[in-house]
């Protein structure tokens, strides 16, 4: 039976790793069957203790404890040089390992006693080092293991380990060998970088070149013994053949001569391949080496220092004729690079990451090509243009932004369909498509960021739907709907917005269920009814705009009936009560229009009385002021009517005064000097009327010009030039008006390009024609009269159809046919009775 030799230094108090080496030696010398033997080293050696000669052990272990003389021991880069040995009490900053494994390969003398005692760790360092000793050549006769053990079950495991691939080599047994242990060396990263230091990176990249020289030294030496071997072989077939021609009498000797060239021919061929097998171990060991601090350098995200390394084993590959760059290699690089991005991100040095990142992508681009199989390619490739796209995006490169993340959607898209049980990639698409989305909102194009947000809110949708009791989803879903409602108002689609926000109701409706008593809530249910009601106003729909304005308001004040002192929902409630009457007053009933604005007015008192500086407060303040005139004025109480729009408009002075760009109270105030103008109007004084319309115009102008698809803005310039219209009627420059009724028409049929069933913007376009025609019959053009009348007429026939005529739809209906000279049947419907009606009164 074979034999196997072990020497084991180990602390005197290492009976544990002296038990476990027992039973693993017991146990893998029967199931190898091979006579394991092993000696102990406890006791401190001196000068005169003989140490066993290490040409008579196969395997050399050494056990060290992390205690004061380890660490301040020599530091590992001295043990190159001999010295005397070292004193341990000074403060020195060398790391030792926990566990050694030195494995023979030629040794043949034993290593001379030193003049004194000496620690564990000197010993080790005589195994190291070369000594002045007759005889003993110490160079290349041991190849290392570093290991580290939190435990005797690490220890044990990793002994046996060694101990196999040990057996292996030298009985060719079924054994996995490895020149260099994988994932076992150095292990845990905390552990390398504690006893490494600051110095890590010198002393990695100076381990990973000690090994390089030994390896090319090597393959320098079997690549001469190759062409000699080669250089034979020729002259040797040369001599055979020459031999051959001179004489067939020859011919047995050139035969034999041929014999043996083929022999060395073989030989060479077996010499070559194992040039070639000692290359392929060469490369697999430079690989491991490689893979082995990379894995330990990833988690602190410093890759990046084995770039040149990297680089170098690239160089190599090129010159020994690889045709392909390694993947693993080629793995790292991306690694490194993105290591690298980060690194340099952080220190503000944007277009350097970008290219870091780049080429990163090219790099993953080739490796997703080449295996389109393995997922970490594509996942980090698509990261890595999110990465790129968040750069550009700071930097204002919108466009460059924008397709970076449609690429990267797409790269997500793709593996979630090819996944659909993963949820990570669903998630990582959902993330790119907001910030595609967002950045599209930011540069203003609505419709193009209306396609991520649907996108988006299915995925979202999904998502939640997989765990209906956790909010998280919910929340999401409720933004994303949020958004895709805002998005739809401003291209002017309100039918979109108002299914964007009915979806957003039942999510908040699961949100209150989930959740009875949050007040947040309760208050974004409330919010949503608003916004909804919101549209529909817009829309001409009131009585359904009033649904959710009343839903609303019952809402609030049912949370402010549990919390009466809480401002938040005081102010709340005052929006509630001015909505509902909005609608009440659109609806023609002033009477309680009247009493909504008086109960939100008083909320709102209330609160500016408390703390006066609160703009949003002050804002209510203004709008409630402005409602509360308007509806004194359809009351026909003037002077009242004129005191609340003097405080409105003054309270929106000073608030666009204090913040002069903000295009909300630029609104406000518009709104506030076109309904103080209607009064001044209807009271006779048209300069002063006027003066109030231009101002309001110029307001409505700016607005519409930096955000000119608003459909609400639009809508509110188109309202400014009919007002200048009928001022300017009449005060008889007929000129002006028409020019400004024409406007306003061509506005409202823009809109209506984007919206063609909103009554609202229907009946605005047809008072617009007909109060045209008036002007242009007056002055004597009665073919662009009737064409203008025949418009309005078409326009309000299609609302009579529909059922979507209000009062105010119906006298302008009225108005076309009398201006058209027509007569109505007697069963007329709401116009006969209307006529009927007016002919009463």
């Amino acid at each position: 039976m074979p034999s196997f030799r072990l020497l084991i230094f180990t602390p005197e108090d290492a009976h544990q790793e002296c038990e476990r080496i027992n039973q693993v030696v017991t146990r893998v010398g029967k199931e190898a069957n091979v006579s394991i033997e092993a000696s102990f080293l406890s006791d401190l050696p001196t000068e005169r203790t003989e140490l066993p000669s290490n040409g008579e052990f196969d395997l050399v272990t050494c056990i060290l404890r992390q205690s004061a003389s380890a660490e301040n021991a020599e530091p590992a880069s001295s043990l190159s040089q001999p010295s005397s040995p070292p004193d341990f009490r000074a403060e020195r900053t060398a790391r030792i390992p926990d566990f050694l494994v030195f494995i023979r390969t030629s040794a043949q003398a034993s290593p001379p006693g030193a003049a004194s005692t000496i620690s564990p760790w000197e010993v080790v360092e005589r195994l190291l080092r070369e000594y002045a000793h007759p005889g003993l050549v110490w160079e290349n006769q041991f190849t290392t293991a570093v290991h580290s053990y939190s435990g005797i079950d690490q220890f044990a495991s990793t002994f046996e380990w060694q101990l196999r691939c040990r057996l292996g080599e030298r009985y060719l047994a079924t054994v996995e060998a490895a020149a260099f242990p994988r994932g076992d060396a150095l292990a845990e990263p905390d552990h390398f970088f504690e006893r490494l230091g600051a110095v890590a990176p010198r002393e990695v990249l100076s381990y990973v070149n000690d090994w390089l020289r030994e390896i090319r030294g090597r393959w320098r030496r079997e690549r001469r013994q190759v062409a000699l071997g080669f250089f034979l072989m020729a002259a040797t077939l040369a001599t055979a053949i020459t031999v051959g021609g001179i004489s067939l009498l020859r011919f047995h000797r050139s035969l034999t001569s041929l014999t043996v060239a083929r022999a060395e021919k073989r030989t060479a061929e077996q010499v070559a391949q194992s040039s070639m097998d000692a290359r392929n171990k060469s490369e697999q060991l430079t690989y491991q080496i490689i893979t082995d601090l990379a894995e330990k350098l990833k988690s602190a995200r410093r890759v990046d220092l084995l770039d040149s390394s990297l680089g170098a084993i690239q160089k190599y590959q090129a010159d020994t004729g690889h045709k392909e760059p390694s993947v693993m290699v080629e793995g790292l690089r991306v690694t490194a690079l993105d290591d690298r991005g980060d690194l340099i991100v952080d220190e503000g040095k944007l277009d350097a990451a970008l290219s870091a990142y780049r080429d990163a992508c090219d790099i993953l681009k080739k490796l997703a090509d080449q295996q389109p199989a393995r997922l970490e390619w594509r996942t980090q490739w698509a990261v890595n243009l999110r990465k790129m796209a968040d750069i550009q995006a700071s930097q204002g490169k919108s466009n460059e932004a924008v397709g970076n993340y449609q690429q990267s959607a797409g790269l997500w898209q793709k593996l979630a369909e090819s996944n659909p049980d993963n949820r990570t990639l669903r998630e990582e698409l959902v993330a790119t498509l907001a910030k595609l989305a967002a950045i599209l909102t930011e540069e203003k194009h609505w419709t193009a960021a209306r396609g991520p947000l649907e996108q988006e809110r299915e995925l979202i949708r999904d998502l939640a739907n997989l765990n209906p009791l956790q909010p998280v989803g919910w929340l999401k879903l409720r933004s994303v709907c949020n958004q895709l409602g805002g998005i739809e108002v401003k291209t002017g689609d309100l039918n979109r917005a108002v299914r964007a926000y009915v979806e957003q109701l039942s999510v908040e409706h699961k949100l209150v269920d989930l959740h009875p008593a949050d007040t947040d809530a309760r208050r974004h249910l409330a919010t949503c009814q608003e916004r909804i009601g919101y549209v529909l106003e817009a829309q001409g729909k009131l009585t359904e705009a009033q649904s959710f304005y009343e839903q609303e308001l019952g809402t609030v004040q049912e949370l402010a009936d549990h919390d009466p002192d809480n401002r938040d929902l005081l102010y709340d409630l005052s929006v509630s009560h001015e909505n509902v009457g909005g609608v009440f007053r659109e609806q023609g009933e002033p009477d309680q229009a009247l009493a909504s604005f008086q109960k939100a007015l008083g909320k709102v008192q209330q609160l500016t009385r408390h703390d006066p500086a609160v703009k949003k407060w002050q804002r209510q303040l203004s709008i409630c002021l402005e409602n509360y005139g308007s509806v004194l004025a359809d009351l026909e109480q003037t002077p009242a009517a004129l005191q609340a729009y003097a405080q409105s408009r003054e309270i929106c002075e000073a608030s666009l005064a204090a913040d002069p760009t903000n295009p909300t109270l630029e609104r406000d105030l518009a709104d506030c000097l076109g309904r103080q103008g209607d009064l001044f109007k209807a009271d006779g004084n048209l300069n002063k009327a006027l003066a109030d319309y231009h101002r309001s115009l110029k307001i409505s102008e700016s607005l519409v010009f930096d955000d000119e698809n608003n459909p609400v803005r639009r809508q509110a310039l188109a309202l400014a030039f009919q007002r200048m219209a009928e001022a300017s009627a009449l005060a008889n420059k007929l000129d002006e008006a028409t020019g400004y009724y024409q406007v306003s028409c061509d506005i409202f049929e823009r809109l209506l390009q984007t919206d063609g069933d909103n009554p609202t913007w229907r009946e605005f376009l047809a008072d617009g024609r007909l109060e045209a025609a008036k002007l242009l019959a007056r002055q004597g053009k009665s073919n662009e009269a009737k064409d203008e009348l025949d418009q309005a007429e078409n326009l309000l026939t299609e609302l009579r159809k529909n059922d979507q005529l209000d009062q105010f739809g119906t006298t302008l209906f009225l108005g076309t046919e009398r201006a058209l000279g027509k007569h109505f049947p007697p069963d007329g419907g709401v116009i006969a009775e209307l006529q009927e009606s007016t002919g009463n009164e």
